[in-house]
């Protein structure tokens, strides 16, 4: 009876090691595989910015553009507009800043930043 039952978990034990090696290579493979872009902000057209006129509003500019990314408190005429796209491994794919001045009574004066999105170029390669 004893060898009986140290055999049958000898032959148990021989199954489950090729299972768990299996289950763990297929689990590290299966995480390190999948990498998923990271974008942030708003992306805006060039289309868009030209069809900016100034005395629009800026519920005019809204509705064009987009809700800002950041809106001052201490600069209420200026309007952020912030685009970045990014690897999962932090490495900048494209980057785009754009600021909208109004005057005082909420009319759009101008732009200042990035015409066109950035092409951040990867030298490592």
């Amino acid at each position: 009876m004893i060898y009986d039952y140290s055999f049958r978990r000898l032959v148990k034990m021989k199954m489950i090691k090729p299972l768990v090696i299996l289950g763990a290579s297929l689990l590290f493979f299966g995480c390190s595989m999948h990498r998923v872009d990271v974008v942030q902000g708003n992306y805006i057209e060039e289309t868009r910015l030209e069809n900016l006129q100034p005395g629009m509003t800026k519920h005019e500019v809204q509705m064009l553009l987009g809700t800002p990314l950041v809106m001052d408190v201490y600069e209420p005429d200026v309007w952020y507009y912030v685009f970045q796209h990014s690897t999962s491994s932090g490495e900048v794919k494209k980057a785009r800043t754009i600021k909208v001045h109004f005057d005082p009574q909420g009319h759009y004066l101008y732009i200042e930043g990035d015409r066109a999105p950035e092409e951040i170029v990867d030298e490592s390669r």
